[in-house]
């Protein structure tokens, strides 16, 4: 079984809308790696309220972005973020660009709840990512699991790549980690 994600609406707008971004993204830092590049996934974005503090518990929030892993002939190339223009639009932007830094950790994840996770999820992956934080995670909401993507490193020694836990497993890692401070 393939990682199950949402099926984006207006995802052929989105599509050519971000081969148009790519190529600007890539002429601008003379990148000469060769095409062609597909969208592979396509993660809802998460973040912990920002009002909350880790006493009170991870609320995560649709940030309205997603998440998309960009492959090349080698595998992951690029990540991007994109959102829809207006509330209700089918109409996207694409926010952001990113190298295989974060693209290829997200890949090992992807791969690692399709390898190992397979038969104990039911509902849909999202992607969380904490910028306070400082972490990112695959979110399987049935079994209520994170896998870890990339963690700060001074936080590795409690949240290491690929480490499988659960939301409250994390919340106590963070903290562990952090203490009660606010997200």
């Amino acid at each position: 079984m393939t990682l199950r994600v949402r099926d984006a609406e207006g995802k052929d707008q989105l599509v050519d809308l971000l081969a148009a971004e790519l190529a600007i993204y890539r002429e601008s830092r003379n990148d000469r790696r060769p095409g062609p590049f597909a969208v592979h996934e396509v993660l809802q974005q998460f973040e912990p309220d920002q009002d909350a503090s880790l006493l009170e518990g991870l609320d995560l929030k649709h940030t309205g972005q997603w998440h998309l892993q960009i492959h090349g002939e080698g595998g992951p190339i690029y990540y991007a973020r994109a959102r829809f223009l207006a509330q209700a639009s089918t109409r996207w932007i694409v926010d952001w660009i990113g190298e295989d830094w974060l693209a290829r950790p997200f890949e090992r994840a992807i791969k690692q709840v399709d390898s190992d996770l397979d038969a104990e999820y039911q509902g849909f992956v999202d992607a969380v990512v904490s910028r306070r934080f400082r972490f990112s995670t695959l979110w399987l909401r049935d079994p209520d699991l994170h896998v870890m993507v990339r963690p700060w490193r001074r936080m590795e020694a409690h949240l290491q790549p690929g480490a499988i836990v659960s939301s409250k497993e994390l919340l106590e890692r963070l903290r562990a980690f952090y203490g009660d401070r606010r997200l």
